[in-house]
């Protein structure tokens, strides 16, 4: 599983966060705007990301993006060829 930030924190303060929590072993690679400078919905966000990941297993190769903002993670990823699904926060 891996990570997309349109924010200003480092992939590096992104992964001390994750340890600060417990949850920075069920992460691979962790991309933030600041790190690479695209954001999303830019195609190139999600390209980088594929770029970044480690190979799949065979006949594993499903992409589930999810994310909160239906511009810059639903229409990007779907855009990008991936399956998304939206997670809607709040009360």
């Amino acid at each position: 599983m891996g990570a997309i930030a349109d924010t200003d924190l480092t992939g590096r303060m992104m992964r001390n966060a994750l340890i600060g929590v417990g949850l920075e072993g069920f992460f691979g690679p962790i991309l933030c705007f600041c790190n690479h400078g695209i954001q999303k919905p830019d195609a190139g966000t999600f390209a980088h990301a594929l770029s970044k990941r480690q190979p799949p297993a065979a006949g594993d190769e499903r992409i589930l993006y999810v994310g909160d903002n239906v511009v810059r993670d639903i229409d990007g990823a779907t855009a990008f060829g991936w399956d998304a699904a939206h997670h809607l926060t709040g009360p």
